[in-house]
């Protein structure tokens, strides 16, 4: 077999057994492993019926079939990796079938256990989250800890709030949405807008359930916010991610998994679970893990080794905690009694002035005066200039004397009788 068509049939091998990892395009796999099992046995069939034929053959034919090597390998590659693609994906898209085709039964039981209220409960998944959701509340936390499966959380891989449907504020209950109904529920004093069908909260008195605070709510601001008890982070890595989005929508607005805190403690939690974060009001502390508990339990999500043994701490301290009603307000103590605002001092009596006389308009311009008269001043009569003085040295020996020699010609005394040479300096010394 030549070198090059050696390597083509190796090469075709590898990126086969790679696409066989890619489960995408399963269908066009397949389809493609029978096109090649289908070709490698029609051209064997075509080899070995003229290869067996004593027939009389020309002399290329003859050359091309009595290559058996070169023959043999390539086809071997495509019977095996058509075989192989076949069988590989073959069965994994059995399995998915049967995988879906068992969540409609249990869809279909569950539906139909739900028409047929006396009959008992088939035991599938969403009909036992249905009794857990009908038993959770009052229960004994510690209890219902105990029972949750304890398992490493997944990936956050591929996590968004999105994934948990629309946005849970705007989801309606009875009259109002979920966020207003929050609000209504664990403010105190509320004050309702107008014309809002009592559902819009335009302020209200909190007793933050993270820190004991006091705090006052008015629509607009940004000191109080709503938490989930259960991040939905957290959610996501124990079970929410193989949930439907329904499933996942009611795990986001379920009442019993929001709170009403103030803003500081909701992003310090931010998308920590027990083990990461508790409130740093102890007294709460119990109450916030019994939440959490009968969030994970209504929804059958699990809880990971040292969140589990957080929460036992925690539930160790308040023996016989029970789980809260969904709409049940929380039970919070304050630090202290509730601030009274501060008195407004009265306002000061005012006095009207008694009416002023009006003011004229302009006042009028004194009377001129005419200007005084003064003496004209001396005319000025400058001093005389001194009279010039000429400095003249009848010889050398008298400019020597008077200390001025040598003098040069822009020097008073100059003279051309004292210059004999004529150079401009005159009683030079001599050499």
């Amino acid at each position: 077999m030549s070198g090059w068509r050696r390597w083509v049939s190796v090469a075709l091998m590898f990126v086969l057994m790679a696409a066989m990892v890619e489960s995408r395009y399963q269908p066009g796999l397949i389809v493609f492993g029978v096109l090649l099992l289908a070709y490698g046995v029609y051209r064997y069939r075509f080899f070995w019926k003229y290869r067996s034929a004593e027939l009389s053959l020309s002399p290329a034919l003859q050359s091309t079939l009595t290559r058996e090597p070169s023959h043999g390998f390539p086809l071997a590659c495509c019977l095996i990796a058509g075989m192989s693609i076949i069988a590989a994906f073959g069965g994994s898209m059995a399995q998915d079938y049967q995988a879906s085709e068992a969540t409609k039964v249990s869809s279909f039981s569950s539906s139909a256990s739900a028409r047929k209220p006396s009959a008992a409960p088939t035991p599938t998944t969403e009909t036992t989250q249905d009794v857990v959701i009908k038993q959770v509340a009052g229960r004994e936390a510690l209890t219902v800890l105990n029972s949750l499966d304890v398992k490493d959380p997944l990936p956050v891989v591929g996590f968004s709030e999105s994934e948990f449907g629309e946005d849970w504020g705007s989801v309606n209950r009875g009259n109002c949405d979920m966020r207003n109904h929050i609000l209504r529920r664990d403010l105190k004093d509320v004050i309702i807008q107008e014309g809002t069908n009592e559902c819009g909260v335009l302020a209200g008195d909190l007793v933050s359930p993270y820190t004991g605070e006091w705090m006052r709510f008015e629509f607009g601001q940004d000191m109080v916010g709503v938490d989930h008890v259960v991040s939905l982070s957290d959610a996501w890595q124990k079970g929410a991610a193989n949930f439907p989005v329904s499933t996942r929508n009611d795990i986001a607005t379920d009442p019993m998994n929001l709170l009403v805190v103030d803003a500081a403690s909701l992003g310090q939690k931010a998308h920590n679970n027990a083990a990461g974060w508790l409130p740093a009001h102890q007294s709460f502390q119990c109450e916030y893990v019994a939440r959490q508990i009968g969030v994970k339990a209504k929804y059958g999500l699990w809880v990971s080794r040292d969140e589990k043994a957080a929460m036992t701490r925690v539930l160790n301290s308040c023996s016989g905690q029970k789980i809260p009603a969904a709409d049940q307000a929380p039970d919070v103590e304050p630090n202290g009694p509730k601030p009274q605002p501060e008195p407004q001092p009265e306002p000061t009596p005012v006095v009207e002035a008694a009416p002023s006389q009006p003011q004229p308009l302009y006042e009028p311009a004194p009377a001129y005066e005419s200007a005084p008269v003064y003496d004209p001043a001396p005319a000025y009569v400058p001093d005389p200039a001194p009279a010039p003085t000429r400095t003249y040295y009848k010889n050398c020996t008298e400019a020597r004397e008077a200390g001025a020699a040598p003098i040069h010609f822009w020097e008073p005394g100059y003279g051309v009788h004292l210059d004999r040479d004529r150079d401009g300096i005159a009683c030079e010394p001599k050499p």
